[in-house]
């Protein structure tokens, strides 16, 4: 009787790890284009537009909440929900002026329905002097 029932163990032990894992994340999924991006150099005072492209990558539909970044830059992003597969955008308009001169890294926070709930990209610049 012990060696059945250690033999119905070991069965199940080993069909539970060759079971498959599922290799989707169930929800929404951010998945950009390119992060971060490399904007290059720009004089102080000057603007400049980016776009983080991206896809949602999940299996439910992607709802943006909010868009934060530094008061150096204006933000706009899609307001209705990005279905599974769909691609969006995330508008960036940075005003180099009140940024020291030097190599940044600024990071944008997107606050969504996705796990984590804020997913982060990041843009480089090099701030020359006028």
């Amino acid at each position: 009787m012990r060696l059945i029932l250690l033999l119905v163990t070991c069965t199940s032990i080993a069909f539970s790890c060759s079971t498959p894992k599922k290799l989707v994340k169930d929800g929404p999924v951010i998945t950009f284009d390119a992060n971060p991006i490399d904007i290059g150099k720009l004089t102080k005072g000057e603007l400049h537009t980016l776009f983080f492209n991206f896809t949602n990558t999940g299996n439910e539909n992607l709802v943006i909440d909010l868009v934060t970044a530094c008061k150096c830059a204006e933000l706009d992003w899609p307001r209705t929900p990005v279905a599974p597969g769909q691609q969006g955008e995330i508008k960036v308009v940075f005003d180099s002026s009140t940024i020291e001169v030097g190599q940044i890294t600024k990071t944008v926070d997107i606050i969504a329905n996705t796990d984590p709930l804020v997913v982060e990209a990041k843009f480089k610049v090099n701030i020359l002097s006028p």
